[in-house]
Formats: structure tokens, sequence, C-alpha cells
């Protein structure tokens, strides 16, 4: 996809190393970047900012096995688990404010069906949070929906009754997320499945919809 999207949703320059170097096509005269996708998140939203929304469409669910191209570091890369081209079930779920905390619970039972399913018993549920030092750096730097957003996840975990433990700096760069934990035979810890919350985008992409 072209850099300017990476740009507006902010995985340049947050994610860029993560990222591919860049592509550059000399198209009729113009020099235009393009990047691999690493990330479903902002073709997602171009989805959603396809057609005018109301409040009807809401809570919309978009879904898809999603290929994307990462930039594994050598040292980073892990038989099948940490690769640099792989497929993933990704979803982005665009919902008011009221309807969040329905929502986010409802991923996290969906997690929690699967691990009683195949016999998971052994994960963590990590509450990822911000640290007011990367604001800007590591993080969007929006202290307000920061605060505001955190405290709708950790007020969802607490009225669901699951288990989870807080934990600061290990957020996304656009917003706080639910990390569940597992570990391999040899005791590798892995991140197997994530809840976020993306503050940011809505504002990025002009998402919006009409009461």
């Amino acid at each position: 996809a072209k850099e300017s999207m990476y740009k507006t949703s902010g995985h340049l320059p947050y994610y860029q190393e993560s990222m591919y170097p860049p592509l550059t096509l000399d198209e009729e005269g113009t020099k235009t970047v393009y990047y691999l996708k690493a990330m479903n998140c902002p073709h997602h939203h171009q989805v959603y900012a396809a057609e005018p929304r109301s409040y009807r469409d809401l809570p919309l669910r978009l879904a898809e096995y999603g290929t994307v191209y990462r930039y594994e570091k050598s040292g980073e890369l892990f038989g099948l688990l940490r690769v640099r081209m792989l497929s993933m079930n990704d979803a982005h779920i665009y919902c008011t404010p009221e309807q969040f905390a329905a929502e986010f619970k409802a991923v996290n039972d969906m997690y929690l069906n699967y691990f009683k399913l195949f016999g998971l018993e052994k994960y963590v549920m990590r509450f990822s949070t911000h640290s007011p030092e990367g604001l800007g750096k590591k993080y969007v730097n929006e202290p307000a929906l920061w605060r505001e957003t955190e405290d709708l996840v950790r007020r969802t975990m607490q009225e669901s009754g699951v288990n989870f433990i807080e934990v600061a700096d290990e957020a996304a760069f656009y917003g706080p997320k639910i990390d569940v934990q597992v570990w391999s035979s040899i005791g590798r810890e892995f991140t197997l499945a994530t809840n976020q919350v993306d503050f940011a985008q809505p504002k990025r992409f002009d998402l919006t919809y009409v009461d």
C-alpha cells in the first residue's frame, strides 16, 4: 500500500522497524512510495470508510485471514511461531462507546471458550498499558485518551471477573490491549492472542457514523 496510508495510521514511524524497506516506483513521472502490508488495521479502516455509516450499522465486525509481511529480526524468528510472512486471523470491531464493554468482553469470552475446547490451562491475561514517558515516541501523544481508554479496559476486565495482571509499557502504539500469554514446552513465553483498543484511528481516518 502507499506510504501515505501508513503515515495516516501511525504505523510510520511507530511500527517502521517491523516493516520491510519501501519500494519506490516511477509512475508516469511521479515517484510513489509503497510498503508491503505488515498489518491489516488500516486496510480494514478503509473498508469502513468506503461508505457512509449509520448508528444502525454498529457494531460493525470485519474479519479476515489476511497475509502480512513483517521484517522480524533474525534473532526473533522462531520456527513457525515467528516468521516473516503469515496469514493471520484478524478482526476489527467498530462500535460506539456505549457498546465497548460488551464487545470487548465478547472477544475475551471467545478466547476463553477456545482455550477450554483445546484444553489450554496455562495462560495469563496481561493488561498491557502505556508509559507516560513514551508519549510521542513509542505511543501516540494523546494522554487524556490513554487514561480514558485504559480505565475502560480495566473496568471491563474487573466487571467480567476474568483474572488478569497489569503491565506498564507493553501497549500497542495506538492503545491498550489484553495480551494472552502462553508458554512452550521449554518455558519460552509467547503472545497467543490480543484484544486491542485503538482510540487514535477514528480521528486519523475520519471514521464516523450518523446518529
